[in-house]
């Protein structure tokens, strides 16, 4: 074994690193010393070996690209074992970038070495174990591992990620148990990030000018880096979630920290988008059982992933409450208190809460196979993948369609993936939509009177616990939701927030959203306290079940961050209709936004039109609706043509999770009253409940012209996040005590 004469410089050059490294280590060993006994000083030993190691052979590689290294042993079979060991194969497939090519490479290039080959032919003394070791690519892994609390460390990667944390007796004083960190965009794709405000456990000790601290950073998914001793800050260059670590020479003694770098060109943290903010927005996130305001850079604000602990929905509440965001416009900040981080709200200061849905894909897995009856229970219904920022494209690469053809798909096979309708806001693509937390409530007193209720002059909030607005007619709803950005309002948005009465297409997001890997499908909200008012049946219905915090089986996500009152509670009612030029469109939905029982084309945006057949115009002239049971028949039949028409809608959570529907006929036994029915006996009140979860569709009847999700409590009601109803909501059909709304929107 030799290594060719043009190294011999680098031999130098090796031995006075050494020397170097060897004083820093023995000087910061004499510190630690000085804090508190480590518990193993083999470890201390072996953490010097690896150093000495690991310096002699950077130096060497220096001179590795343009000289013959020739040394080492070739591995044996034995010997390449230790590739197969798991700590091993990740640092290495770390090392490569997980690219397998190179991961080969680098195994290859591993020779095996003894503890006096390395001292003769590599020239580096202090070495007492046997590696093998890539000059090249500077990878070494010890051939016996050093063992310590039940792990087996065998690379420098595993000392620096984990051997960090060995315990230390006596060792408060001097350990550090806080710090800050700073974050500046210096470019569009660079940012610094500076550690401060750097607090000891011992008050009385203050090492603001410590020249042995370091910072060690790690973005998701790759190595930690390696640290410069007294340099507390440092430059990236790629989006994503860091982890960052203050360490006092070789001891973390500050835990780990994270910090959000969201992309300048978007909000893609690289797996999904980050919420969208605009003034008056302020984030919060679930701590301890209380909400704590945070901001958006905070990796705990959110999490969207597909198991209990990581369904983390991202929450916000508007400036209407107590707090106020610094952003917020054109409101009254008497009274008010400004938001800053790590404040904790009282459930009475809350302001309207929101939760983000990040753009999406989604397919059905099995079209069109019922499952269990049982809401709670059903999950993956739909299968869903985030797309980066306004893209129809997902972390991976891969796109996807916008549409297809559903004539096209056998029942029990899987559909195309296509991106989400509700994504795309008129021409506008959106990187996500903020949805009402709960249904409306109003901050002024609920009478549940359509006197009272059916207003435009009170005031839309989104609170846990509180009665839900109902008691008013569609037109008013819609309105009510449009005015949340009107100039001066009380929750310090702007026209940057584009508010409005949630569409059909955005329920279906939301259901979509709940019944994929990433949500849970939740339970009813079945709080429905009757009473009898001047003869009237009126009705308490609670947001959230009337005690969310306890209700959690009621969310989208089965804990806080979740959206609830998807399932039971009021009917949500949502902008969309059936073209079908019925007199309640003007009735219910006002002359503003439906004259001559058209849509007003300024509002098209805010809508969902749906079709209906020739036929079912024709026969609304005849006054078929209004005959006895034995045009069933033909109603049934309408009704068949109404669910054809759906087919070419996605994402609204009707056609392609339902395989039945119910119209609107005549019983034959109670008096010619009416009734849901799904056949023609016209002898029983049938909704049909043979598809998902046995939600039911109620979509047959003329004069119900709007349309209204996710059922109601009350007897004889199945509710489910895919049921739907028609609704008349004209002003002489508002004392209904069950139809509720709740906004929505997206930010600019």
């Amino acid at each position: 074994m030799r290594i060719k004469q043009k190294s011999e410089k680098g031999i130098t050059l090796i031995a006075l690193t050494i020397t170097i490294i060897v004083i820093l280590i023995l000087a910061g060993t004499a510190t630690y010393t000085g804090i508190g006994t480590i518990k193993s000083t083999r470890f201390t030993a072996f953490t010097v070996e690896m150093k000495i190691l690991q310096t002699g052979i950077n130096t060497l590689s220096q001179d590795y690209a343009d000289s013959d290294v020739d040394v080492g042993e070739a591995l044996t079979d034995e010997q390449k074992n230790i590739f197969n060991v798991t700590e091993v194969s990740e640092i290495l497939n770390n090392r490569g970038n997980n690219d397998t090519a190179k991961v080969a490479s680098i195994k290859e290039g591993m020779r095996y070495f003894t503890s006096e080959s390395i001292k003769n032919d590599l020239k580096i003394d202090g070495v007492s174990d046997d590696y093998y070791i890539n000059i090249k690519e500077r990878v070494l892994i010890c051939t016996e591992p050093f063992d310590y609390e039940g792990k087996s460390y065998y690379m420098l990667e595993q000392i620096q990620d984990g051997l960090y944390n060995v315990t230390y007796e006596n060792q408060t004083e001097g350990e550090i148990e806080d710090f800050d960190i700073n974050l500046t965009t210096i470019s569009p794709n660079k940012w610094r990030i500076e550690i401060t405000n750097i607090k000891y456990k011992d008050p009385n000790k203050n090492y603001v000018n410590d020249s042995t601290l370091q910072v060690k950073y790690q973005i998701e998914g790759n190595p930690f880096s390696n640290s410069t001793i007294g340099d507390l800050n440092f430059y990236v260059t790629q989006p994503g979630k860091y982890k960052i670590q203050l360490l006092h020479g070789e001891e973390v003694t500050s835990g780990t920290k994270e910090i959000l770098i969201r992309s300048s060109e978007g909000n893609w943290d690289g797996e999904v988008n980050s919420p969208s903010l605009s003034a008056g927005m302020i984030p919060i996130k679930y701590v301890d059982g209380n909400w704590v305001i945070t901001d958006e850079n905070d990796p705990d604000w959110y999490q969207y992933g597909t198991t209990a602990d990581t369904r983390n929905w991202a929450n916000i509440m508007l400036s209407d409450g107590k707090y106020y965001a610094e952003s917020a416009q054109g409101i009254d900040t008497t009274n008010k208190t400004k938001a800053r981080k790590g404040i904790t709200v009282a459930e009475e200061d809350l302001g309207s809460m929101f939760v983000w849905i990040p753009r999406y894909a989604y397919n059905f897995p099995e079209y069109h196979v019922a499952k269990s009856n049982g809401e709670g229970t059903t999950q993956n219904i739909t299968n869903v993948v985030f797309l980066k920022e306004t893209s129809n494209q997902d972390k991976n690469g891969n796109r996807y369609e916008r549409d297809y053809d559903i004539s096209t798909v056998q029942v029990g096979q899987a559909t195309p993936t296509i991106v989400h309708p509700a994504f795309k806001l008129g021409d506008q693509e959106v990187t996500g939509i903020w949805v009402a937390k709960f249904e409306a409530s109003m901050a002024e007193n609920n009478t549940n009177t359509g006197e009272d209720n059916n207003v435009t002059n009170k005031t839309v909030k989104v609170l846990p616990n509180k009665e839900s607005w109902r008691y008013i007619q569609i037109g008013n709803m819609f309105t009510n939701c449009l005015n949340m950005n009107k100039e001066k309002n009380i929750y310090g948005i702007n026209k940057g927030a584009d508010t409005h009465l949630m569409k059909n297409n955005e329920w279906g997001a939301i259901a979509y959203l709940t019944a994929s890997q990433y949500g849970v499908v939740p339970t009813p909200n079945s709080v429905n306290e009757t009473y009898e008012e001047n003869g009237k049946t009126k009705s308490h219905m609670y947001t959230g079940g009337k005690d969310y915090k306890t209700n959690i089986s009621q969310s989208s996500t089965e804990n806080v961050t979740g959206i609830y009152d998807l399932n039971g509670g009021a009917w949500d009612v949502v902008a969309s209709y059936y073209n079908n030029g019925d007199s309640n469109l003007s009735e219910g939905g006002t002359t503003e936004y439906f004259p001559d029982n058209q849509l007003n084309t300024k509002y098209e945006k805010y809508w969902d039109k749906y079709l209906v057949d020739e036929e079912e115009i024709r026969q609304m002239e005849l006054g078929i609706w209004e005959q006895d049971n034995t045009q069933n028949p033909m109603r049934k039949q309408i009704t068949a043509r109404r669910y054809d028409l759906f087919k070419t809608i996605k994402g609204d959570a009707m056609y392609e999770v339902i395989n039945t529907y119910s119209y609107w006929g005549k019983l034959n036994n109670q008096g010619q009253t009416y009734s849901w029915m799904i056949d023609e006996s016209a002898n029983t009140t049938q909704y049909g409940n043979s598809y998902y979860n046995g939600d039911y569709i109620a979509i047959g009847s003329v004069k119900n012209v709007f349309m209204a999700r996710g059922g109601r409590a009350g007897p004889s009601i199945d509710p489910g996040i895919f049921a739907s109803a028609g609704a008349i909501l004209a002003k002489d059909h508002i004392e209904q005590y069950y139809w509720g709304f709740r906004p929505t929107f997206t930010v600019k």
